[in-house]
Formats: C-alpha cells, sequence, structure tokens
C-alpha cells in the first residue's frame, strides 16, 4: 500500500554532527531540551523562529539507538538550515515529500522490483497465485487470460525510477516500510521488496518495520506510513467488497493511499458506476476497467491471491466450505455429518 501523507526527514547517524552544528549555531534555534525518554532514543525539543519562512514552529528531532536522526515538520513547511540551502540540498538523500508516491513511474518501479515468483514459491509454497488487481480470481471483473501487467524486472524498475518527475535515481531514498507484528508472511512481502529495491541503486534505503497490530492502524489512519503491506478478506462475495475498499476515496484503503485528485475522482465514479449496475454482463465491463486501471496507475502492488486449504478425517462428509468466513474450519460445523 502506498501512502505517503507525512512530510519526514531521516538523517543517517554519519551527519549527525554536521546536522547539529548547523541547526543549533542559528541565531533563530534555541538551545535544545529533552522533551522524552523513550526505548526508541531520546527526543529533543527546539523552537525555531525563521522570518519569512514559517514563523514560530515548535519541532522535534528524535534521535534513535542508532545514532540517526527523524526530523519533523508540519505538512507543508519548507525546511531550510541557512538562508540558501533547503534541507533536501544539504541532505538530498533524506527528503521524504507527501507527494512521493504520487508520482506514477516511481509506484510502476516498485511494482516491478518485487520478485513476485520468488513471494510464491518460498513464503507461500507455492499455494497461491500473483494478483492482477483488487478484484480476485473467479470473480466478475476478473480478466480472465490475462497475465499481471508487473512482474519482477529490475531492469524496467530502473527505468520508471529514471522517469520520475523528481531526480530520485540520483536523490535516493529512505523511509521505513510497516507490516503488522506476527504476521510472517507479510515480513517476508516486506524484505523482498526491501532486499530488490536497495539492489537496483545503492541509493534506495528501507527499513522494515513491524508494529502492533492497533498501532498500524492508528498509523495508516493518520497518513504516519509511506508504506506497508495490507489485505483483505470479502465482507460480501462481489467485486464491489474488493474495488471499493481498496480504490474509492471512502474505502478502508482508498482513502489513505494519497492518489492525485483526478485518479481518485476516476476511479470514484468508476466503483459507484459498477455498485448502480444490476447487469451482469455491464457491470462485468466497468470491473474490468477497474482492475485494468488498478494495474496500469500501479495503485499498489498486487502481490498474491493465497490457497487455502482445510483437512479432514476421511469419516467428515457434507462439509460446506464458504471461503467468505475466516474461520472456515468452524464456521459450519453444523453442516457436518459422519460418513459410514
Amino acid at each position: 500500500m502506498f501512502s505517503g501523507q507525512v512530510l519526514k526527514y531521516f538523517i543517517p547517524g554519519v551527519y549527525d554532527h554536521l546536522f547539529l552544528n548547523t541547526v543549533l549555531q542559528l541565531p533563530y534555534i534555541s538551545w535544545p531540551r529533552v522533551v522524552a525518554q523513550t526505548r526508541q532514543g531520546v527526543r529533543i525539543g527546539f523552537t525555531a523562529h525563521i522570518i519569512g519562512i514559517f514563523g514560530f514552529v515548535e519541532s522535534e528531532i528524535i534521535f534513535n539507538k542508532r545514532g540517526n536522526i527523524f526530523f519533523s515538520l508540519p505538512q507543508g513547511r519548507d525546511v531550510y538550515f541557512n538562508d540558501i540551502e533547503p534541507i533536501e540540498k544539504i541532505f538530498p538523500e533524506c527528503f521524504f515529500p507527501d507527494t512521493f508516491f504520487q508520482d506514477v513511474h516511481i509506484r510502476r518501479a516498485f511494482s516491478y522490483c518485487f520478485d513476485y515468483d520468488a513471494m510464491i514459491s518460498d513464503a507461500l509454497n507455492g499455494e497461491g497465485i500473483q494478483s492482477q488487481g483488487p478484484i480476485i480470481a473467479g470473480m466478475l471483473g476478473y480478466r480472465e487470460g490475462e497475465a499481471p501487467l508487473h512482474s519482477y524486472d529490475p531492469a524496467k524498475c530502473e527505468e520508471e525510477f529514471k522517469l520520475a518527475d523528481t531526480d530520485v535515481w540520483e536523490t535516493g531514498f529512505y523511509f521505513q516500510m510497516a507490516y503488522n507484528t506476527g504476521n510472517d508472511t507479510r515480513r517476508l512481502a516486506s524484505e523482498i521488496l526491501k532486499a530488490n529495491i536497495e539492489a537496483v541503486n545503492d541509493k534506495f534505503n528501507i527499513t522494515v518495520v513491524g508494529m502492533p497490530w492497533p498501532v498500524l492502524l492508528n498509523a495508516r489512519r493518520a497518513g504516519k506510513l509511506p508504506i506497508y503491506v495490507g489485505g483483505w478478506l470479502e465482507d460480501f462475495h462481489d467485486p464491489h467488497n474488493w474495488a471499493q475498499p481498496f480504490l474509492h476515496s471512502q474505502g478502508t484503503y482508498g482513502r489513505v493511499i494519497n492518489l492525485k485528485e483526478d485518479l481518485a475522482a476516476e476511479f470514484d465514479a468508476l466503483v459507484e458506476e459498477g455498485a448502480g449496475l444490476t447487469d451482469a454482463d455491464e457491470r462485468r465491463a466497468v470491473y474490468e476497467t477497474i482492475q485494468l486501471r488498478a494495474q496500469e496507475e500501479a495503485t499498489s502492488i498486487w502481490l498474491y491471491q493465497p490457497v487455502g486449504r482445510n483437512h479432514f478425517q476421511k469419516w467428515i462428509g457434507d462439509y460446506y466450505y464458504n471461503p467468505a468466513y475466516p474461520n472456515s474450519t468452524y464456521s459450519y460445523i453444523y453442516a457436518w455429518s459422519k460418513g459410514e
């Protein structure tokens, strides 16, 4: 999932003295004070008064235990360490704008840098297929007979990065990728993406971070996660319940993926059109368009659709499997009967 609705700066530990010497010698920066001591590190606060830029702003520098600095300011602010050079020119690889993933070429680059075959064969033991978009295989709207648009291709990944609106290939980047702690499949997906992104350019750096599920949900809703791993289990068996959560601006994921306004409006119109139709053929055409556009725009890295299996003793019969239930083994226990 691409989000990126947060403006943060990461200063690697090797630059910490340069950062402090630059900032704290400025006449409009007050002497820092300790805000809090946490398990992650020490939070240092300071007050800045920069005439003509953003007035009085209370901010924080966060020193983590690895000696790195995380520097954050309210969104939409330009951060200058002197009267000439903005932060992205002093520490270009640390600059991560909130519009980073609004660039379709960057989104496509990430999609080409994921090794789908390795994920399915190694992490899922072959028990899955590569996703084609938000709509699952076997459902109206899935584009039968068509392969997914993206596959693991480092050359295309590099090509897309170089087509980006920003000079990301030269400046590089750093950010953290989140998954919910305890979900090893999502951890492996994060590590595969991290390894392949970093392999294509040594200026690219990603840290994989496990978060407790409630913490991740709160951070996602607040727009604090640049990228994270998520999934969906249908509430009802209809393509609308796959298109709307991922792509509509009021959907579970759609409202935080930070699409440009025109693209968000396009998906809103398509999702609402599909929901308003009753003819199966007309609906199929709309949802197939949604499926294709979601891939073309690389709104997410569409990973995999897993295979689920239930194993029983031979004497169990008349078991009804409903994939819409998360714990289907026991959801229909009343329908079981002993075979002869």
